[in-house]
C-alpha cells in the first residue's frame, strides 16, 4: 500500500503544488494523492532525484522480501534483514550518484537536479575523491554489490539462465529455418513439377 501511494504521489507530481522545497502558487493541488502526496513526492524528487522513481519498487520489493522470510518459529533473521537494509542504502546511493553522473547537465522540471541531493553529494564526492573515471566505475561496481545484497541476486544464476535461453533460442530459430528452408524447397519442387 505505501509502495503503490508513493508511486501515484510521484507520478501526479505537479511544480506548481506545494511541498517541501517550495509553498507552491496557490492553485489547486494537482497531486492525485493530495497535499500529503505533494509533499512527499517534492522530497523524494528533491533528495533523490529521477532514482525517486525506483524508490515504489525497491519499497514493493522489500515488503514482499520481508513476508517470505519471515519465519514462525524464530521470528525475524536480523542479520539477513541488515545486510537486505545494507543493499537497499548502497542500491539507493549508488542509483542517485549514478543518474547524476548521466544527466548532470539536464535541466529538467525536478525540485533539483536529475540525481537529487543525495546523487549530488555521493557523485560529487566520488569524482572529487576517484576522478571522473574512477568514481564512475566505483559507482557502478557498489550499485551491483547493493543489488546483489538487496535483491539476494546470483550472478552466476542469472549468467547460466541468460545461457540457457540463448541456446533455447538458437535452436528454436535453428529449426525454423530448417522448416522454412523444407517449405521453400517444396513449392520450388511443385512448381517444376507444375511447370512440365
Amino acid at each position: 500500500g505505501i509502495a503503490l501511494f508513493l508511486l501515484i504521489a510521484l507520478w501526479s507530481h505537479h511544480p506548481s503544488d506545494p511541498g517541501w522545497s517550495h509553498t507552491g502558487t496557490g492553485e489547486a493541488i494537482h497531486n492525485q494523492c493530495g497535499i500529503v502526496g505533494a509533499w512527499i513526492a517534492d522530497i523524494a524528487l528533491y533528495l533523490f532525484g529521477r532514482f525517486a522513481y525506483f524508490f515504489p519498487l525497491m519499497i514493493a520489493f522489500a515488503g514482499w522480501v520481508l513476508f517470505r522470510e519471515r519465519t514462525d518459529d524464530n521470528g525475524w533473521d536480523y542479520f539477513y534483514l541488515s545486510v537486505r537494509g545494507i543493499g537497499f542504502v548502497f542500491t539507493l546511493a549508488m542509483g542517485c550518484g549514478l543518474i547524476w553522473v548521466r544527466t548532470r547537465a539536464l535541466v529538467g522540471d525536478l525540485p533539483h537536479n536529475a540525481g537529487g541531493i543525495l546523487g549530488d553529494v555521493v557523485g560529487g564526492v566520488a569524482f572529487a575523491v576517484f576522478g571522473q573515471v574512477g568514481g564512475s566505475l566505483l559507482m557502478l561496481a557498489m550499485f551491483l554489490t547493493g543489488v546483489t545484497l538487496f535483491t539476494g541476486l546470483s550472478w552466476l544464476w542469472m549468467i547460466d539462465g541468460i545461457g540457457h535461453y540463448t541456446l533455447r533460442c538458437v535452436d528454436q530459430t535453428k529449426h525454423w529455418s530448417e522448416t522454412l528452408l523444407d517449405y521453400i524447397q517444396g513449392q520450388r519442387a511443385r512448381r517444376e513439377r507444375v511447370m512440365r
